[in-house]
């Protein structure tokens, strides 16, 4: 298992931290282990490092594109 924590800028409400974790629970081995809506940063749980690709990727599809930290 990989920790991995981002910055979503365009997470503004509740229902932004709906979608990310309804995306992540749709991408094989991804998980969403924590949600700041004030610091507008998530905490993934990845089974494996490149399984941040497919979530990335999915996020920014749907208008919630992550910044490394």
């Amino acid at each position: 298992m990989v920790e991995k924590k981002v910055k979503i800028p365009s997470m503004t409400c509740s229902h932004c931290v709906m979608h990310i974790k309804d995306e992540a629970a749709r991408t094989k081995g991804a998980e969403v282990k924590a949600i700041d809506l004030e610091t507008k940063e998530v905490t993934f749980i990845l089974a494996k490092q490149e399984d941040w690709t497919a979530v990335s990727k999915n996020l920014e599809e749907i208008g919630y594109p992550a910044e490394e930290i």
